[in-house]
């Protein structure tokens, strides 16, 4: 079955193809997206229980959260091939995705930061020009990832992309963040209310349960991330096919 989309179905179809990409890869990939969790989770929790860490007193821990972030954003590389693999009716192909992931690795990280850093520019400015910046740019990864794109170039074509339709894009990522939103208060708040009954206090594992939480909410969130955006990057493709699937000039 394949979830590519090659005619524009609209803002409930895209969501719905997303959903059902989401629901067919998720076997697949919670595994990577709950790694990835751990992995983005536990500096943020361990640093708020030593903040001397953030004054420079543990270079070691700020170079093995460094670490973390980057095997992170390989396996958010590595999820991102798979979901277009099987989006296209292809078997999962871990051989395939970590090579694809590894060629990505260093224009992924560039890119990145130059998607990071106009974002907190445009926000210190004026946070409208801010959030131009992300919806214009918010497609570098699948260029990169997918296409084997380089940072700049992938870039620009996610501005050439999203140009004509950005508040349609701007739309859709509105409904991620409410889906986000949504996933995050049906696994928080029944556990909030366990731990409430049973007068379990989070502080006494050490951090440990945040860092599981943290864990099994990126698990979710991650895929279905990725598998929503994707499915919009298809639908802004189809509603502007003039745009070639290469383009290096």
């Amino acid at each position: 079955m394949s979830f590519q989309i090659t005619e524009p179905r609209g803002t409930v179809g895209v969501f719905k193809n997303g959903w059902s990409l989401f629901m067919a890869a998720f076997s697949s990939l919670w595994m990577l997206a709950l790694a990835a969790g751990l992995l983005n989770t536990w500096f943020s929790v361990y640093s708020e229980r030593h903040p001397e860490v953030l004054e420079g007193a543990s270079f070691g821990m700020l170079a093995l959260s460094f670490v973390s972030t980057l095997l992170g954003m390989l396996l958010t590389m590595i999820m991102l091939r798979r979901l277009d693999n099987i989006a296209r009716g292809l078997l999962a192909d871990i051989d395939d995705e970590f090579n694809v992931a590894m060629r990505a690795f260093l224009p992924f990280c560039l890119a990145s930061l130059l998607y990071g850093l106009g974002i907190v520019i445009g926000i210190f400015v004026l946070i409208v020009p801010g959030v131009f910046v992300m919806v214009a740019f918010g497609f570098y990864a699948m260029y990169l990832v997918l296409e084997g794109r380089g940072p700049i170039k992938s870039l620009e074509a996610s501005f050439r992309l999203v140009e004509g339709q950005w508040w349609y894009a701007f739309g859709f990522m509105l409904l991620i963040i409410v889906a986000a939103v949504v996933v995050i208060s049906a696994l928080v708040v029944p556990a909030a209310v366990v731990a409430e009954i049973i007068g379990w206090d989070f502080s006494v594992s050490g951090g440990l349960a945040e860092i599981v939480l943290g864990g099994l909410l990126n698990m979710v969130l991650e895929p279905l991330g990725l598998a929503l955006m994707l499915s919009m990057y298809y639908e802004l493709r189809a509603r502007k096919p003039r745009i070639p699937a290469q383009d290096d000039e």
